[in-house]
């Protein structure tokens, strides 16, 4: 009504939608994948795929909203809404609790926030994650790229790094990982998930151990890219690309705020593994010889992850099914992993383990017969 008082602003904050990130991340996956792209043009192909660009759109959101909850004298309330009210809510709700509260930079944190914003918030995994559905898209995956630029910035700040973040990535496309399949709770609960499926963070957490987070004498101290916060006793006001009138705040220590410019972004090395170039230099079950605890598991990727081969590039269909390669875990159609090598399989629910030859793609089968002939 006109003389009211207003007690809102309404910010619009130009994250695109769930099928502008969808098409981005298919260009990007077709440029990764192709076979010979001139080293002089890999730089302006990756930004016209428009990825880092959307990621850069998230980051600079999460920070706006940071900086508006602590920002002023008086208490603020931050409501963030996209049309579907899952997708960039998501995103940009979780990413601000990474950046205010130090808890999420732990181990422990980070795994909660994910349950709570992402898991019990009914964030549609299911959906997402198959090529064919009208409303899939990279959604969660696109926040891991999100939460691996601002770890970049701020190393010292969080138990994990970039390789925990890959981990986390390969667990959320991993067949047979029950955290990250169903389109809510109730649908978790209703397939017994806990008792069907391996937990993602039973995994994540027996990886390796946490980084020590280093503490400092002053949080602002810390050798980063973007801004730590100090008390207003100290005049702080934070530089770069804060805009001007957000510059001033409360005492928070805690608050890390990115440099969210698109000269900081670069392409996560995860969206490089499958390369041709960029494939590890040994396949995953070659450690199962070669690691002291004897056993290393392979994940397999989910049949909705890629919807053509990995190698053949050739789309998946009723003629051309979809296998995995035991060795890497990746799809391939039945040409492509026509090669069996001997493997020791072992069930997760029965703790019963046989040796039998298994479909492996080319590489893998030529990188086992070297092992075998060097014995």
């Amino acid at each position: 009504m006109p003389g009211d008082n207003v007690f809102a602003s309404v910010r619009t904050l130009d994250v695109p939608n769930l099928h502008e990130m969808r098409s981005s991340w298919q260009t990007l996956q077709d440029l990764v994948n192709r076979t010979h792209v001139p080293e002089g043009k890999w730089l302006q192909l990756v930004g016209e795929t428009n990825w880092l660009d959307h990621c850069q759109r998230i980051t600079e959101a999460a920070s706006t909203v940071a900086r508006v909850l602590v920002s002023g004298h008086s208490a603020t309330c931050v409501v963030v809404h996209c049309s579907d009210g899952r997708d960039r809510t998501s995103q940009v709700c979780s990413l601000v609790q990474l950046l205010v509260d130090k808890r999420f930079r732990t181990r422990q944190g980070l795994c909660e926030l994910v349950d709570k914003d992402w898991c019990r918030f009914g964030y549609k995994f299911a959906d997402r994650s198959q090529p064919k559905h009208t409303q899939a898209s990279p959604i969660f995956l696109q926040w891991l790229f999100c939460v691996g630029a601002v770890v970049a910035q701020f190393p010292n700040d969080f138990e994990y790094n970039s390789n925990d973040l890959m981990l986390l990535a390969d667990l959320s496309l991993s067949k047979g990982i029950g955290t990250m399949m169903f389109n809510s709770e109730r649908e978790s609960r209703e397939a017994d998930a806990a008792s069907c499926f391996v937990s993602m963070w039973s995994v994540w957490f027996g990886s390796d151990a946490p980084a020590p987070v280093r503490e400092t004498a002053n949080s602002n101290q810390s050798k980063s890219l973007g801004h730590a916060l100090t008390s207003p006793a100290t005049n702080a006001r934070v530089t770069g690309d804060a805009p001007e009138e957000d510059q001033s705040y409360t005492e928070n220590t805690d608050l890390r705020v990115p440099v969210a410019s698109s000269k900081r972004f670069e392409l996560w090395e995860w969206a490089l593994r499958f390369g041709e170039k960029d494939l590890p230099g040994e396949p995953s079950w070659l450690d199962l010889h070669t690691q002291r605890v004897g056993l290393s598991p392979v994940l397999m990727l989910k049949n909705s992850s890629f919807s053509e081969c990995m190698s053949c590039h050739l789309e998946f269909g009723p003629v051309r099914s979809r296998h995995h390669c035991k060795g890497c875990g990746r799809l391939f159609c039945h040409t492509c992993v026509q090669w069996r090598l001997p493997f020791l399989m072992i069930s997760c629910a029965s703790d019963q383990h046989t040796r039998r030859k298994v479909r492996v793609c080319q590489r893998c089968f030529l990188l086992g017969q070297a092992f075998v002939d060097s014995k």
